[in-house]
């Protein structure tokens, strides 16, 4: 038996007397506790921290050789450049309550640049209300979803990819795999959970405090200001992509938790 534990229960916190024990029991009983960072079990008032010691890290991973090589000069990110304005910052994922939407929004007023939310969700109409509201439109492009390949097209064009999650749901980010993948630093904020060991401030990109135009507009127009930067902390987030988020790299650190949990199970079962 082996749990992956993504995050706490947040906006259905009420529940939790009786879910917490249930979960706690499961904990108990596993042969293999797993966590996708270290920072999901940092969390004093989280679900896991009394089983903290037991839990085994190993990230997330997708299949990245496709951005890893992705052409800046296609055809398709061109196209996309000169639509949108160069530099434009992307953001994909779905469409939540808790992705922070709502505060990069309110953020771009003070940018000289566009956005492109690549993505469908039911905060879609929400959000484009919003754009409305603070005459974004023009500045702001709700894509909707799209194909993998228009996608990389978005990913190849862009120049900063933004995560700008407000609450601790927001467990790990794959997005930013994608866009570190691609070759963008990324601006992300700081919730306490994997985001900040997917994005390392400084390095892959730059992280902000959470819920704060301010702080999202002052982080992305420092990036969108200095291309050397943009281009070094793209680099280093490659780089960081083949190191630790894979598929290759997550299938071993995954088989090694299931090998772990069968030989658990054996010795326990006598065999």
């Amino acid at each position: 038996l082996l749990f992956t534990f993504h995050c706490d229960l947040f906006r259905q916190r009420a529940l939790l007397p009786l879910y917490g024990p249930l979960v706690h029991a499961l904990f108990r009983r596993a042969d293999m506790l797993h966590a996708t960072s270290q920072q999901a079990l940092q969390r004093p008032d989280s679900l896991v921290w009394p089983f903290r010691d037991r839990f085994r890290v190993v990230p997330l991973g997708l299949d990245t050789d496709p951005l890893l090589h992705l052409d800046r000069t296609s055809p398709g990110a061109r196209r996309l450049r000169e639509h949108y304005g160069d530099p434009f910052v992307l953001f994909v994922g779905r469409l939540r309550h808790y992705k922070g939407l709502d505060v990069l929004l309110e953020a771009m007023p003070r940018l000289q640049s566009t956005l492109v939310i690549v993505g469908d969700g039911p905060m879609g109409e929400t959000l484009r209300a919003q754009a409305a509201r603070l005459r974004l439109n023009g500045k702001v492009h709700f894509v909707g979803a799209v194909s993998d390949e228009v996608l990389r097209d978005h990913l190849a064009a862009a120049s900063v990819g933004i995560l700008p999650s407000s609450r601790p749901a927001e467990a790990f980010g794959l997005s930013m795999v994608e866009y570190m993948a691609a070759g963008l630093p990324v601006v992300s904020t700081e919730l306490g959970t994997g985001t900040s060991f997917v994005n390392q401030s400084g390095v892959t990109g730059l992280v902000v405090r959470p819920g704060d135009p301010a702080a999202l507009s002052e982080g992305l127009s420092q990036l969108l200001a200095d291309r050397d930067t943009r281009e070094r902390m793209g680099q280093e987030g490659r780089n960081r992509v083949r190191e630790h988020f894979t598929i290759a790299t997550m299938m071993r650190g995954i088989e090694g938790l299931y090998a772990a949990a069968i030989d658990k199970a054996g010795r326990r079962n006598g065999h």
